[in-house]
């Protein structure tokens, strides 16, 4: 809060594996979605996978990273599942159309939270 301490280190701290981590728990399938129809104003990304310590802060900072703003964010985890919805917009407060863009967005996003991997839908 006094700004002595970057949030990144904050999170790698914290990443370290607990006691909880070393039990078996089903593992989720990562996708990345991206929609241009279900809203007139932004640009809409569903994004669904494992849950861990950090995995907000690594998807907002990418999208940050990638010159995006959130608009709406709609954050719902289940267990070890995670099921975030973001509203966003580019840099110039517009929807993103073009196809090389999205692709860019969802491939950096999947690699972030899954590594290189086929399974992003767009």
């Amino acid at each position: 809060m006094t700004g002595k301490v970057k949030v990144d280190s904050l999170v790698k701290k914290r990443k370290q594996p607990s006691i909880l981590d070393l039990k078996a728990k089903p593992r989720v399938r990562t996708t990345v979605q991206i929609d241009n129809e279900v809203s007139d104003a932004y640009t809409v990304l569903d994004i669904h996978t494992q849950n861990r310590i950090g995995l907000l802060y690594d998807i907002t900072s990418t999208l940050a990273g990638l010159g995006l703003y959130i608009y709406i964010a709609k954050i719902s985890t289940k267990g070890d599942e995670a099921a975030d919805i973001f509203y966003v917009k580019d840099i110039f407060c517009q929807k993103i159309f073009y196809k090389e863009r999205l692709n860019e967005i969802a491939d950096t996003i999947y690699n972030v939270l899954a590594g290189p991997g086929p399974e992003k839908s767009k």
